[in-house]
């Protein structure tokens, strides 16, 4: 099982490296694409976890309602970047990318 630390350092090098400020993003599939692809969790965990981090990003402010008209029928959401530079830091995650 991944730590919730390594989860979401994963997710969030993933959002800085693909996405820009300009990006709304449809969130529950890319999380979940990215746990499976990541992480190997089955297709249920990878849910469970993609939802569990979507909650906390949006709690902390990182990922907000980006138009509410389509966000209700598509789960569109706005990454504000300054966010989740704050809360990669306080929850010390280092958001640079480790060279292999």
């Amino acid at each position: 099982m991944i730590s919730d630390q390594e989860r979401l350092k994963s997710i969030l090098q993933m959002l800085v490296t693909r996405y820009d400020p300009e990006n709304n993003i449809t969130v529950q599939k890319v999380f979940d694409r990215h746990m499976l692809r990541e992480f190997g969790l089955s297709v249920k965990n990878a849910s469970m976890t993609g939802r569990k981090t979507t909650a906390q990003l949006i709690e902390e402010g990182v990922l907000s309602i980006a138009d509410e008209e389509i966000a209700k029928a598509a789960n569109i959401l706005r990454i504000d970047f300054d966010e989740l530079h704050k809360f990669a830091q306080n929850h010390h995650i280092d958001l640079k990318e480790e060279s292999g």
